[in-house]
């Protein structure tokens, strides 16, 4: 069972057995994702999944919010405790240690990815023992979003994932100002792209793109058009928080350019479907099409579900991505599909 905390203001097509998306296989297959994680919770809230070798943040921020959208509320609720017992700092930042954010350097680099998921977990959850310290740390990104650390210690970078990711958690929470700061630095992106027939540039310094870095970094900095396996989630992420945003009065006009990245997103090399980010484009795509009824976007989630559906095992698990604990997220975007797919 999903949860969805929103509300989709259009009419929902009567499902049946011909027109639900590969006839309920993602719900199902999500479900036993589900099952799989929970059965490795204990009653303190330790997640002891064979592929978790150590005490690490990366395999726990996003349990909360997985497990709570998926009905898992005990399990959710004793993995949030665990993560404010072992990883929550005075501040409110959350860290494996005082050395070390979390086991992949993915997480250095976007320092607020899991503190934004946890954040978001606790909202849901409505854990305001969790959430306030959260946010109050949250709040000094919130004026020029810093992908890799807070403004103090002099942190300028910042990329589109980064302010859609802090607009979406504003919408959480009614700040529509940090929204609208978010959906400004994502327009004032798209408007600097130099050639898109090329890439798409999605980080930034001081205001103005990074176009120069060297080649084995490329995919840091640019999401290539024609090349495979490129961050395609930069470019459907900020779709879905523009999308997300456009439903409010008064943001209305953000859904044109939320529409015309994915129809960028469309024409990239196919391994937009089946690559590691295939299951955030699932996920962010699915929001599009169900909020704007576009095609393209309906399109490019449907394609990815028999991706999906592909790499569960047997027992339910999933073999972990290339991001150590990105892999809980499956369950998810399946399910997030299913459910969007007849919207």
């Amino acid at each position: 069972m999903l949860i969805i905390f929103g509300i989709i203001t259009f009419n929902v097509a009567v499902l049946t057995a011909e027109s639900r998306l590969l006839d309920g296989k993602l719900d199902a297959a999500s479900n036993r994702g589900l099952d799989y994680i929970a059965q490795y919770i204990d009653d303190h809230g330790k997640f002891s999944a064979p592929y978790v070798i150590e005490k690490d943040l990366c395999h726990y921020y996003m349990l909360p919010w997985i497990l709570f959208s998926g009905g898992k509320l005990r399990e959710a609720d004793l993995v949030l405790d665990f993560i404010k017992i072992n990883f929550m700092q005075p501040d409110g930042d959350f860290r494996t240690s005082q050395a070390i954010k979390a086991c992949h350097p993915f997480y250095s680099h976007h320092y607020t990815y899991a503190n934004i998921f946890i954040a978001r977990g606790a909202i849901i959850m409505e854990r305001y023992d969790v959430l306030a310290p959260a946010l109050k740390y949250l709040q000094q990104y919130n004026k020029k979003f810093p992908t890799e650390g807070p403004p103090s210690d002099g942190h300028t970078i910042t990329s589109m994932d980064a302010a859609s990711r802090y607009g979406i958690l504003a919408l959480h929470t009614g700040g529509m100002k940090t929204a609208k700061r978010a959906a400004k630095l994502i327009m004032r992106f798209i408007e600097l792209q130099p050639n898109t027939d090329d890439g798409f540039y999605y980080q930034m310094n001081n205001n103005q793109l990074i176009t120069e870095f060297s080649a084995n970094e490329s995919f840091r900095f640019v999401v290539s058009r024609t090349a495979p396996y490129q961050a395609f989630m930069v470019i459907s992420d900020s779709a879905e928080f523009l999308a997300k945003l456009s439903i409010h009065k008064g943001f209305e006009s953000y859904m044109k350019p939320a529409k015309e990245l994915i129809s960028w997103l469309s024409t990239c090399d196919d391994s937009l479907y089946s690559t590691f980010g295939a299951v955030k484009v699932g996920i962010a795509t699915s929001w599009v099409g169900a909020l704007s009824g576009d095609s393209d976007a309906k399109d490019i989630a449907a394609r990815i579900a028999p991706y999906l559906l592909s790499l569960q095992n047997d027992d339910g698990s999933f073999s972990d991505a290339i991001i150590p604990g990105s892999s809980s997220e499956y369950p998810y975007s399946m399910q997030i599909i299913d459910a969007l797919a007849s919207v």
